[in-house]
């Protein structure tokens, strides 16, 4: 199972991207997506159903703008292993751009 991320308003960009800076900002907004605890947690009960079905399940996260693939397969893990959220883990800057920092606990 490979999740991209949930980006719908920045999935299809608008107008051309024609510098590498220009592309590259298209791709990186596609996948600025941190999945929520309710969206991981409805991810996970596609999984288990998948689960039942397999005897191998290999999970991507390919939201992987700012570390945000890391953190959630890092949640992915916990909520299989049914452990509880652990760690602070902040993401994003604040920058010239007004980029917002997002924690989540894992």
């Amino acid at each position: 199972m490979r999740y991209n991320g949930r980006n719908l308003a920045n999935w299809y960009p608008t107008g051309t991207q024609t510098t590498a800076k220009e592309k590259i900002a298209a791709r990186n907004a596609r996948y600025d997506y941190l999945y929520s605890p309710a969206e991981m947690a409805e991810l996970l009960k596609g999984q288990l159903e998948l689960m039942t079905k397999t005897s191998v399940l290999a999970l991507a996260f390919n939201n992987h703008f700012r570390i945000k693939a890391i953190v959630n397969a890092i949640e992915n893990l916990r909520l299989l292993a049914g452990e509880p959220h652990r760690a602070d883990v902040r993401i994003g800057s604040r920058g010239a751009q007004g980029d917002e920092m997002t924690q989540r606990n894992l």
